[in-house]
């Protein structure tokens, strides 16, 4: 079963809706197969850090439905910052590393698109004063 995955930018008000309404919602990125968990492992490959099951708990979840089936979290703000501080090098390094990681087991050129597109969305969450959100569906 493949997780969808759709990254887009909204205030907290809002972004619960997005599970309704995702027509509404211009700025987005969708994907496959990356849930909170692959989110995470690229947040502490970011700082550098191991990764641990509490690093789940930086992502606030604001919808959680059918037994998990449908969530959607919201990225940490140093996270966003964070991804549209990226500069190039880092970002093939990051692509690299995540896509070496046993979750996402895929080539850096497979991932490297989405590191990409995540920071142009930080970038545009930051000129527009939103916050970047992540939904799935199993």
């Amino acid at each position: 079963m493949s997780v969808l995955a759709t990254f887009y930018l909204s205030n907290d008000d809002d972004a619960p809706n997005f599970d309704a309404e995702p027509g509404r919602f211009l700025d987005r990125v969708e994907s496959k197969g990356i849930s909170l968990v692959e989110l995470s492992l690229l947040w502490t490959l970011m700082r550098d850090k191991p990764w641990d099951a509490d690093s789940l708990n930086e992502f606030p979840c604001l919808l959680d439905l059918d037994d998990g089936e449908r969530l959607i979290h919201k990225l940490p703000k140093l996270m966003v910052a964070g991804l549209e501080a990226l500069a190039p090098d880092q970002v093939g390094r990051l692509a690299v590393a995540w896509s070496s990681t046993e979750e996402l087991s895929c080539e850096p050129g497979d991932i490297r698109p989405l590191i990409e597109s995540l920071m142009l969305l930080a970038r545009h969450a930051h000129e527009t004063n939103r916050s970047l959100y992540l939904w799935n569906c199993v």
